[in-house]
């Protein structure tokens, strides 16, 4: 009997250190009500207690009684150990995941950055590549000029070539 008072000292223990782990107002208010339940299931196992000490005739239905009063005790200790390893598999999980996020923003941050070098990039790419262009168009036009220059000056040189030899062959008939 003394047992199921203690496992039940031991859960208002559990439920309180459980309703500090809970930083969620909701689910604190719900564990107050159960640490209040706990207290009048303490209540009640004392009172049944006082009972067995005062009353001198004992049935077959106290220790009955007794049985389901410490395996109530039990059944109280075993859900808050359950809620307890919940709660706390929970917040890591939650900070695990509070991590993951910061870290997977942080890499959308850096790829926001490179999206941005990439975009400035392909600007400057393509102001070059304009640039080139117009670079090439200058100089096949130059070539273009330079090429007609030199024809001309050899269709000069030919020519005069042509009248020099003309000159000479006149010079020679006269």
């Amino acid at each position: 009997m003394s047992a199921g008072a203690i496992i039940l000292f031991y859960s208002t223990w559990l439920c309180y250190k459980l309703n500090n782990s809970v930083k969620n107002n909701t689910a604190a208010n719900h564990y107050w009500v159960l640490l209040a339940l706990i207290c009048l299931f303490i209540f009640g196992y004392l009172a049944f207690f006082a009972r067995l000490i005062y009353s001198p005739v004992h049935t077959t239905n106290e220790l009955l009684v007794s049985v389901i009063f410490f395996f109530g005790a039990i059944f109280v200790v075993t859900v808050l150990k359950i809620n307890n390893r919940l709660i706390y598999d929970l917040m890591r999980k939650s900070a695990d995941l509070k991590k993951l996020n910061s870290d997977i923003e942080n890499k959308n941050l850096e790829l926001r950055r490179h999206t941005e070098e990439l975009k400035s990039s392909k600007q400057k790419y393509k102001e070059r590549s304009m640039e080139l262009d117009k670079t090439l168009d200058d100089f096949y036009t130059l070539r273009l000029g330079m090429a007609r220059d030199i024809k001309e000056k050899i269709l000069e040189e030919e020519n005069k070539k042509i009248k020099e030899r003309l000159d000479k062959l006149r010079s020679e008939n006269d």
